[in-house]
Protein backbone atom coordinates (compact mmCIF):
# COMPACT_ATOMS: atom_id res chain seq x y z
CA UNK A 1 0.00 0.00 0.00
CA UNK A 2 1.52 3.50 -1.44
CA UNK A 3 0.37 6.85 0.68
CA UNK A 4 2.59 8.64 -0.92
CA UNK A 5 4.54 12.60 -0.90
CA UNK A 6 1.80 13.68 -3.15
CA UNK A 7 -0.55 13.76 -0.11
CA UNK A 8 1.98 14.55 2.39
CA UNK A 9 -0.27 17.41 3.66
CA UNK A 10 -3.89 15.50 3.75
CA UNK A 11 -4.21 14.14 7.54
CA UNK A 12 -7.52 13.85 6.99
CA UNK A 13 -6.94 11.00 4.84
CA UNK A 14 -4.69 9.02 7.37
CA UNK A 15 -7.41 7.43 9.25
CA UNK A 16 -9.51 6.24 6.45
CA UNK A 17 -5.90 5.13 4.16
CA UNK A 18 -5.09 2.28 7.70
CA UNK A 19 -8.64 1.29 7.45
CA UNK A 20 -8.19 0.24 4.13
CA UNK A 21 -4.80 -1.40 4.74
CA UNK A 22 -5.90 -3.90 7.37
CA UNK A 23 -8.85 -5.46 5.44
CA UNK A 24 -5.24 -7.26 3.87
CA UNK A 25 -3.92 -10.14 5.69
CA UNK A 26 -0.68 -9.78 4.47
CA UNK A 27 0.83 -6.46 3.51
CA UNK A 28 3.61 -3.56 3.70
CA UNK A 29 2.47 0.31 4.05
CA UNK A 30 4.97 2.74 1.99
CA UNK A 31 4.90 6.02 3.42
CA UNK A 32 7.91 8.26 1.89
CA UNK A 33 10.00 10.70 3.84
CA UNK A 34 8.79 13.99 3.72
CA UNK A 35 12.21 15.24 4.25
CA UNK A 36 13.27 16.48 0.96
CA UNK A 37 17.07 17.23 0.43
CA UNK A 38 19.34 14.59 1.32
CA UNK A 39 23.17 14.28 0.16
CA UNK A 40 21.90 11.08 -1.48
CA UNK A 41 20.18 12.58 -3.93
CA UNK A 42 23.58 14.53 -5.40
CA UNK A 43 23.85 11.14 -7.24
CA UNK A 44 20.92 12.18 -9.44
CA UNK A 45 22.11 15.58 -10.10
CA UNK A 46 22.65 15.00 -13.57
CA UNK A 47 19.22 13.77 -14.26
CA UNK A 48 18.54 17.05 -12.82
CA UNK A 49 20.29 19.28 -14.82
CA UNK A 50 18.75 17.67 -18.25
CA UNK A 51 15.07 18.05 -17.22
CA UNK A 52 15.95 21.62 -15.99
CA UNK A 53 17.25 22.30 -19.57
CA UNK A 54 14.71 20.73 -21.16
CA UNK A 55 11.64 21.87 -18.73
CA UNK A 56 13.45 25.64 -19.74
CA UNK A 57 12.63 25.26 -23.63
CA UNK A 58 8.72 25.05 -21.80
CA UNK A 59 7.80 26.99 -19.22
CA UNK A 60 11.40 29.31 -18.88
CA UNK A 61 14.13 29.18 -16.72
CA UNK A 62 12.27 30.23 -13.12
CA UNK A 63 9.66 27.51 -13.50
CA UNK A 64 12.10 25.23 -14.62
CA UNK A 65 13.80 25.30 -11.15
CA UNK A 66 10.57 24.44 -9.52
CA UNK A 67 9.57 21.73 -11.64
CA UNK A 68 12.61 19.74 -12.07
CA UNK A 69 13.51 20.05 -8.56
CA UNK A 70 9.81 18.64 -7.78
CA UNK A 71 10.56 15.85 -10.42
CA UNK A 72 13.73 15.21 -8.46
CA UNK A 73 12.31 14.49 -5.29
CA UNK A 74 9.55 12.25 -7.36
CA UNK A 75 12.24 10.46 -9.37
CA UNK A 76 14.33 9.56 -5.64
CA UNK A 77 11.39 8.71 -4.23
CA UNK A 78 10.11 6.01 -6.86
CA UNK A 79 13.62 4.61 -7.25
CA UNK A 80 13.24 4.18 -2.98
CA UNK A 81 9.46 2.70 -3.37
CA UNK A 82 10.60 -0.06 -6.16
CA UNK A 83 13.89 -0.84 -3.98
CA UNK A 84 11.05 -1.70 -1.43
CA UNK A 85 8.94 -3.54 -4.12
CA UNK A 86 11.85 -5.82 -5.37
CA UNK A 87 13.51 -6.71 -1.80
CA UNK A 88 9.95 -8.19 -0.34
CA UNK A 89 8.99 -9.35 -3.71
CA UNK A 90 5.79 -7.30 -4.15
CA UNK A 91 3.27 -8.87 -6.59
CA UNK A 92 0.26 -6.43 -5.48
CA UNK A 93 0.05 -2.90 -5.14
CA UNK A 94 -2.30 -0.10 -4.34
CA UNK A 95 -1.92 3.36 -4.26
CA UNK A 96 -3.93 5.99 -2.41
CA UNK A 97 -3.92 7.74 -6.57
CA UNK A 98 -2.29 6.92 -9.14
CA UNK A 99 -2.48 9.75 -11.14
CA UNK A 100 0.66 11.98 -9.12
CA UNK A 101 3.85 11.52 -10.38
CA UNK A 102 4.73 9.22 -7.83
CA UNK A 103 2.01 6.94 -7.98
CA UNK A 104 2.15 6.81 -12.15
CA UNK A 105 5.27 6.02 -11.85
CA UNK A 106 4.99 3.04 -9.42
CA UNK A 107 1.81 1.97 -12.00
CA UNK A 108 3.29 1.88 -14.68
CA UNK A 109 6.65 0.07 -13.49
CA UNK A 110 4.44 -2.50 -11.99
CA UNK A 111 2.73 -3.16 -14.98
CA UNK A 112 5.56 -3.65 -16.94
CA UNK A 113 6.70 -6.02 -13.97
CA UNK A 114 3.83 -8.59 -13.80
CA UNK A 115 2.67 -6.82 -10.60
CA UNK A 116 -0.84 -6.43 -9.87
CA UNK A 117 -2.66 -2.69 -9.16
CA UNK A 118 -5.40 -1.10 -7.92
CA UNK A 119 -5.78 2.95 -6.46
CA UNK A 120 -8.30 4.17 -4.54
CA UNK A 121 -11.30 6.64 -4.76
CA UNK A 122 -10.28 9.55 -2.56
CA UNK A 123 -12.95 11.77 -3.23
CA UNK A 124 -16.11 12.69 -5.33
CA UNK A 125 -14.10 13.32 -8.30
CA UNK A 126 -14.88 16.33 -10.25
CA UNK A 127 -11.53 15.99 -12.43
CA UNK A 128 -12.20 13.57 -15.59
CA UNK A 129 -8.08 13.12 -15.33
CA UNK A 130 -9.08 10.77 -12.41
CA UNK A 131 -10.24 8.35 -14.77
CA UNK A 132 -8.26 9.07 -18.19
CA UNK A 133 -5.08 9.07 -17.01
CA UNK A 134 -5.42 6.05 -14.28
CA UNK A 135 -3.42 2.82 -15.39
CA UNK A 136 -4.11 0.57 -12.49
CA UNK A 137 -5.90 -2.45 -13.26
CA UNK A 138 -8.33 -2.12 -10.56
CA UNK A 139 -10.31 1.46 -9.57
CA UNK A 140 -11.98 0.53 -6.00
CA UNK A 141 -15.17 3.28 -6.21
CA UNK A 142 -17.47 4.71 -3.64
CA UNK A 143 -20.93 3.54 -5.63
CA UNK A 144 -23.15 4.05 -8.62
CA UNK A 145 -22.69 7.57 -9.47
CA UNK A 146 -19.05 7.58 -9.75
CA UNK A 147 -19.53 4.73 -11.84
CA UNK A 148 -21.66 5.68 -14.32
CA UNK A 149 -19.42 8.83 -14.49
CA UNK A 150 -16.24 6.83 -14.98
CA UNK A 151 -17.87 4.50 -18.05
CA UNK A 152 -19.44 7.63 -19.71
CA UNK A 153 -15.61 8.89 -20.10
CA UNK A 154 -14.92 5.57 -21.34
CA UNK A 155 -13.29 4.23 -18.37
CA UNK A 156 -13.03 0.03 -18.89
CA UNK A 157 -16.26 -1.24 -16.90
CA UNK A 158 -14.16 -4.69 -15.63
CA UNK A 159 -11.73 -1.83 -14.01
CA UNK A 160 -13.76 -0.25 -11.90
CA UNK A 161 -15.21 -2.34 -8.79
CA UNK A 162 -17.65 -1.13 -6.12
CA UNK A 163 -16.56 -1.39 -2.96
CA UNK A 164 -17.51 1.93 -0.55
CA UNK A 165 -16.56 4.90 0.94
CA UNK A 166 -13.60 3.30 2.94
CA UNK A 167 -14.69 6.03 5.70
CA UNK A 168 -17.77 3.82 6.59
CA UNK A 169 -15.51 0.69 7.68
CA UNK A 170 -16.79 -0.23 10.92
CA UNK A 171 -19.18 2.30 11.18
CA UNK A 172 -23.23 2.08 11.80
CA UNK A 173 -24.62 4.78 9.86
CA UNK A 174 -27.75 6.61 11.34
CA UNK A 175 -31.24 6.19 9.51
CA UNK A 176 -32.73 9.68 11.08
CA UNK A 177 -31.38 13.34 10.00
CA UNK A 178 -29.47 14.94 12.86
CA UNK A 179 -31.54 18.43 13.41
CA UNK A 180 -29.96 20.90 15.69
CA UNK A 181 -31.80 24.14 16.91
CA UNK A 182 -28.38 26.04 17.45
CA UNK A 183 -29.32 28.99 15.13
CA UNK A 184 -25.73 28.43 13.26
CA UNK A 185 -25.39 28.15 9.78
CA UNK A 186 -21.80 26.30 8.37
CA UNK A 187 -19.87 26.61 5.24
CA UNK A 188 -17.70 24.25 3.48
CA UNK A 189 -14.65 25.79 1.37
CA UNK A 190 -13.68 24.86 -1.98
CA UNK A 191 -9.96 26.13 -1.71
CA UNK A 192 -7.93 28.43 -3.97
CA UNK A 193 -9.43 26.69 -7.28
CA UNK A 194 -12.87 27.56 -7.01
CA UNK A 195 -12.10 30.69 -5.18
CA UNK A 196 -15.53 32.71 -6.52
CA UNK A 197 -17.39 30.04 -5.28
CA UNK A 198 -16.62 30.01 -1.84
CA UNK A 199 -16.72 34.13 -1.87
CA UNK A 200 -20.19 33.43 -3.16
CA UNK A 201 -20.96 30.92 -0.51
CA UNK A 202 -20.29 33.01 2.55
CA UNK A 203 -22.49 35.74 1.12
CA UNK A 204 -25.23 33.95 1.15
CA UNK A 205 -24.60 32.64 4.55
CA UNK A 206 -23.99 36.11 5.67
CA UNK A 207 -27.45 37.38 4.16
CA UNK A 208 -29.29 33.81 5.33
CA UNK A 209 -27.69 34.75 8.90
CA UNK A 210 -28.70 38.38 9.17
CA UNK A 211 -32.00 37.48 8.05
CA UNK A 212 -32.74 34.86 10.27
CA UNK A 213 -30.29 35.63 13.53
CA UNK A 214 -27.86 33.00 12.68
CA UNK A 215 -24.48 32.56 13.61
CA UNK A 216 -22.13 31.89 10.72
CA UNK A 217 -19.05 28.91 10.92
CA UNK A 218 -16.86 28.64 8.04
CA UNK A 219 -14.59 25.33 7.55
CA UNK A 220 -11.60 25.42 4.91
CA UNK A 221 -10.26 22.96 2.95
CA UNK A 222 -7.84 20.51 3.85
CA UNK A 223 -5.49 20.72 0.99
CA UNK A 224 -5.48 25.04 1.67
CA UNK A 225 -3.91 27.17 4.61
CA UNK A 226 -5.21 30.55 5.34
CA UNK A 227 -2.76 32.10 3.14
CA UNK A 228 -5.08 30.72 -0.27
CA UNK A 229 -8.21 32.63 0.59
CA UNK A 230 -7.97 36.28 0.34
CA UNK A 231 -7.58 39.12 2.60
CA UNK A 232 -11.27 39.98 3.76
CA UNK A 233 -12.78 37.34 3.05
CA UNK A 234 -13.61 36.19 6.44
CA UNK A 235 -15.09 39.39 7.40
CA UNK A 236 -18.57 39.25 9.17
CA UNK A 237 -17.70 35.56 9.74
CA UNK A 238 -18.18 34.33 13.62
CA UNK A 239 -15.78 31.41 13.94
CA UNK A 240 -13.06 29.88 11.51
CA UNK A 241 -12.44 26.30 11.65
CA UNK A 242 -8.80 25.63 10.05
CA UNK A 243 -7.78 23.02 7.87
CA UNK A 244 -6.92 20.27 10.64
CA UNK A 245 -10.66 20.60 11.49
CA UNK A 246 -12.76 17.32 11.08
CA UNK A 247 -15.53 18.48 8.76
CA UNK A 248 -17.98 15.30 10.63
CA UNK A 249 -17.22 17.10 13.55
CA UNK A 250 -17.98 20.00 12.34
CA UNK A 251 -21.08 19.72 10.43
CA UNK A 252 -22.44 18.17 14.00
CA UNK A 253 -22.30 21.38 15.69
CA UNK A 254 -23.95 23.38 12.80
CA UNK A 255 -27.76 23.20 12.03
CA UNK A 256 -27.42 22.73 8.66
CA UNK A 257 -24.27 23.66 5.92
CA UNK A 258 -23.93 24.67 2.46
CA UNK A 259 -21.03 23.82 -0.22
CA UNK A 260 -20.85 23.65 -3.88
CA UNK A 261 -18.56 21.01 -5.40
CA UNK A 262 -16.60 19.44 -2.28
CA UNK A 263 -16.58 15.75 -1.53
CA UNK A 264 -17.98 16.27 1.84
CA UNK A 265 -21.78 16.38 0.41
CA UNK A 266 -20.69 12.63 0.14
CA UNK A 267 -19.90 12.31 3.83
CA UNK A 268 -22.58 14.42 4.86
CA UNK A 269 -24.73 11.98 2.96
CA UNK A 270 -23.51 9.16 4.60
CA UNK A 271 -23.86 10.57 8.37
CA UNK A 272 -27.38 12.28 7.26
CA UNK A 273 -26.01 15.81 8.36
CA UNK A 274 -28.15 18.55 6.89
CA UNK A 275 -26.31 19.59 4.01
CA UNK A 276 -27.22 21.85 0.81
CA UNK A 277 -25.65 22.30 -2.51
CA UNK A 278 -25.02 25.79 -3.93
CA UNK A 279 -24.80 26.69 -8.18
CA UNK A 280 -21.15 25.17 -9.26
CA UNK A 281 -19.26 25.34 -12.78
CA UNK A 282 -18.72 22.05 -12.13
CA UNK A 283 -22.32 20.89 -11.69
CA UNK A 284 -21.23 18.44 -9.53
CA UNK A 285 -24.28 17.90 -7.83
CA UNK A 286 -26.62 19.02 -10.08
CA UNK A 287 -28.89 16.37 -10.47
CA UNK A 288 -29.60 16.79 -6.42
CA UNK A 289 -32.64 18.71 -6.75
CA UNK A 290 -34.26 18.17 -3.25
CA UNK A 291 -30.93 20.23 -1.81
CA UNK A 292 -29.87 22.31 -4.35
CA UNK A 293 -30.02 26.39 -3.87
CA UNK A 294 -29.15 29.23 -6.32
CA UNK A 295 -29.60 32.42 -3.86
CA UNK A 296 -30.60 32.91 -0.70
CA UNK A 297 -34.16 32.89 -0.95
CA UNK A 298 -34.14 29.16 -2.44
CA UNK A 299 -32.02 28.25 0.57
CA UNK A 300 -34.44 29.64 3.09
CA UNK A 301 -37.27 27.10 1.05
CA UNK A 302 -35.05 24.19 1.16
CA UNK A 303 -34.13 24.85 5.16
CA UNK A 304 -37.83 25.40 5.54
CA UNK A 305 -38.11 22.08 3.81
CA UNK A 306 -35.72 20.29 6.43
CA UNK A 307 -37.84 20.84 9.58
CA UNK A 308 -41.16 20.39 8.18
CA UNK A 309 -43.18 17.33 9.35
CA UNK A 310 -43.42 15.53 6.12
CA UNK A 311 -39.76 14.25 6.45
CA UNK A 312 -39.54 13.91 3.37
CA UNK A 313 -35.86 15.80 3.10
CA UNK A 314 -34.67 12.57 5.09
CA UNK A 315 -36.77 10.68 2.57
CA UNK A 316 -34.80 12.25 -0.38
CA UNK A 317 -31.39 12.27 1.36
CA UNK A 318 -31.60 8.64 2.19
CA UNK A 319 -32.44 7.67 -1.57
CA UNK A 320 -29.92 9.97 -2.74
CA UNK A 321 -27.31 8.30 -0.08
CA UNK A 322 -27.44 4.82 -1.68
CA UNK A 323 -26.71 6.45 -5.25
CA UNK A 324 -23.30 7.78 -3.83
CA UNK A 325 -21.98 4.65 -2.03
CA UNK A 326 -21.95 0.85 -0.86
CA UNK A 327 -23.06 0.90 2.27
CA UNK A 328 -24.11 -2.33 4.02
CA UNK A 329 -20.93 -4.52 3.35
CA UNK A 330 -17.76 -2.03 3.01
CA UNK A 331 -15.63 -3.59 5.33
CA UNK A 332 -16.21 -7.09 3.28
CA UNK A 333 -15.94 -5.78 0.20
CA UNK A 334 -12.11 -4.50 0.84
CA UNK A 335 -11.56 -7.93 2.31
CA UNK A 336 -12.71 -9.77 0.05
CA UNK A 337 -11.29 -7.55 -2.86
CA UNK A 338 -7.48 -7.72 -0.74
CA UNK A 339 -7.45 -11.44 -0.09
CA UNK A 340 -9.36 -12.89 -3.10
CA UNK A 341 -9.82 -10.65 -5.90
CA UNK A 342 -6.08 -9.78 -6.61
Amino acid sequence: FLFSNSYSNRHDYDEWFYKVCNQCNSKIIIIPSKKRIEFTNLKYIRFWRHWKNELKKVVGAKKSYYYSAALLDAYVDFVNIIYLLNINKIKRVVTLCDCHTVDLMVTEYCNNNNIQTATLEHGYYREKEAFTLSESNYFLGYGENMKKMALHLGFPKQKFVIVGMPQLIDVTLPTVVKKNNNKVIGVILNGADLIDEDIWLIEVAKQFAHKNHYKVFVKQHPGYGSTYYPNGLFAGVDKVFLSNTSSFEFGKMVDFSILTSSTVFVQYLMYLLPVFVGKSVTHLYDSEEWCRFNDVSQLQEKMNGLYSKDLKYQSDMLGARLNYSEVNNVKDNYYRFFNSTL
